[in-house]
């Protein structure tokens, strides 16, 4: 390396760390106050009020002075951070730049455009550089440009863009929160190449017609996507009646409504709504008889005779289905769970007894958190991040973040986010492969992609 460069890579360093102490005090005061956790018990608060202090009961609609109130003053803050951009002109620097006001400015809402940013706009979105443009972009957003927006919701719709161009443009208008929205996202149930998108996205996007137009297309949809469709429905109260009526009606299997959906349409705390979840589906936690009737009938099963039969690689497989997008064994997987690798995988007791009863013990880290909007959203799931501005959940399906300002109420669950019921959608081979591969001492190759089908569920 020479001289230069390790001068210009000082440099370089030098002016990050400024910029993140300049963004620290310009935009710090800026965040919204904490939204009160209760913990298993109680109401939570929004934690936001006038004078500071959190209430109790209910939560409350007070909130601190917002950044729309004195847009102008907040704006000529950001100004120094954007003026840099067109002060500089290493794109790696930039793009430094880009991510740390990303960061700092994400789930705001009225956020002051500085004065200087459409010039900035207009001269990186013409850049060579695709990850400059792609940080320029997204910033853009977060500014609520109206030329960016609209040429997003173009880019969407436009049938003759390649698919992947489109997906993009709509993940990144829902993740922003962008209004009006959903009159496009329910004509886009209809599209085959967006509909998984579309259908998850609904759920930011409440509607008369959500419910009829996704259940009109519930038969044509994959395995996944009704996933996704089941869990948008089970988000609000008006939904969830209409997706129990469908399973009443035959439209909708009960066995597609899992223990975690049946447990979140519990949480919306409808009575009417949660009796007729009993009467459709049956109760969400079997009582304690039942759950070591399961273990032990499972336990007859999965002897050891029948254990050196199992498949290990399409038991691996099944794990990359059903497992891997929380937990992780042999260092594949997501690390949002336990990490499976060092457990008592090879006891089968306390493998069943986890993969049967998964809420029996719960590590408060990996404790559900239920969130309810101010939309009337519910959102259940593990707590990945929490940055002072916004609250990123996992779900099954999706990860999830919400700013402070639309939590209406957030409390925290002894439960796991690992549905009961797993094993019961699965054959005695496809449970025995499974249990064969986590018990396994080492990591074994998938199967060959013609063997990748795993034996039908029963």
């Amino acid at each position: 390396m020479s001289g230069l460069q390790r001068q210009n890579r000082r440099c370089r360093s030098k002016g990050v760390v400024w910029m993140a102490v300049l963004l620290s005090s310009c935009l710090g005061h800026l965040r919204p106050a904490a939204v009160a956790d209760t913990g298993t018990s109680g109401k939570a608060t929004s934690g936001k009020t006038t004078s500071g202090k959190a209430t109790s009961g209910k939560a409350t609609s007070g909130k601190t002075t917002t950044a729309q109130e004195t847009s102008g003053h907040h704006a000529a803050e950001l100004e120094p951070l954007v003026r840099l951009l067109l002060d500089v002109d290493d794109n790696a620097f930039r793009i430094d730049v880009l991510r740390g006001m990303e960061d700092a400015l994400r789930g705001r809402k009225n956020v002051p455009v500085p004065p200087s940013w459409a010039k900035v706009s207009r001269k990186l979105s013409v850049s060579s550089d695709a990850e400059l443009r792609r940080r320029c972009l997204r910033l853009s957003l977060i500014f609520r440009e109206p030329q960016v927006i609209a040429g997003l919701r173009k880019q969407m719709l436009d049938a003759q863009q390649p698919l992947a161009k489109r997906n993009a443009a709509l993940e990144l208008l829902v993740q922003n929160n962008v209004e009006g929205l959903g009159d496009d996202l329910q004509r886009l149930v209809s599209d085959q190449g967006l509909r998984r998108s579309a259908i998850r996205g609904l759920a930011n996007y409440p509607g008369d017609q959500v419910a009829q137009i996704i259940l009109g297309q519930y038969g044509e949809l994959s395995a996944a996507g009704r996933r996704d469709a089941v869990a948008t429905l089970a988000s609000n109260i008006r939904n969830a009646r209409a997706l129990l009526q469908s399973v009443t009606d035959g439209r909708v299997s009960p066995r597609d409504l899992s223990a975690f959906v049946a447990r979140q349409i519990e949480t919306l705390g409808d009575a009417a709504l949660t009796a007729r979840l009993k009467s459709v589906w049956g109760s969400v936690r079997p009582t304690t008889q039942d759950r070591r009737r399961l273990i032990a009938d499972y336990k007859r099963r999965l002897t050891p005779e029948s254990l050196t039969k199992a498949n290990l690689s399409r038991g691996r497989l099944l794990f990359s289905k059903q497992c891997a997008s929380c937990h992780q064994l042999f260092d594949a997987g997501q690390r949002i769970g336990p990490n499976l690798t060092g457990s008592q995988r090879n006891n089968l007791d306390y493998v069943l007894e986890n993969l049967l009863d998964p809420s029996a013990v719960v590590g408060r880290d990996f404790q559900m958190t239920v969130v309810l909007t101010v939309q009337g959203r519910v959102v259940s799931g593990i707590v990945v991040r929490e940055d002072g501005k916004t609250l990123t959940l996992q779900t099954p399906t999706d990860r999830v973040i919400i700013p402070f300002d639309d939590i209406e109420q957030r409390r925290r669950q002894k439960l796991s986010l690992m549905p009961d019921g797993m094993l019961q959608k699965m054959s005695d081979e496809q449970v025995r492969d499974l249990v064969g591969y986590l018990a396994s001492p080492r990591q074994v190759k998938l199967p060959m992609q013609t063997e990748s089908n795993a034996p039908p569920s029963r």
